[in-house]
């Protein structure tokens, strides 16, 4: 996949998110190596089904993002909406 691509696409996930996590709703970056820092998700894994597209992704802070890793979301949000990333 083209980098510049994968960029225009986090890039507008995190606007049209309002810069927060889609998951834990805390205030993302798009700076580089912190918790925080705003990563795509793919609500399904590619793993399950192989879902293209932007209705089946999202920008999660990293911290959320490897936290959900592969799994599907109905197993971890209760866990994940409890989780405080602070980006440090």
């Amino acid at each position: 996949m083209n980098k510049n691509h994968r960029k225009a696409r986090i890039v507008r996930y995190f606007k049209e998110q309002n810069g927060l996590c889609a998951y834990c709703f805390n205030e993302m970056t798009l700076a580089l190596g912190y918790k925080n820092t705003a990563e795509i998700d793919h609500i399904i894994p590619k793993g399950y089904r192989h879902i293209k597209g932007h209705f089946n992704e999202v920008a999660a802070c990293m911290s959320c993002n490897r936290y959900k890793a592969d799994k599907p979301l109905r197993e971890v949000i209760i866990e994940l909406r409890g989780r405080h990333c602070d980006g440090t």
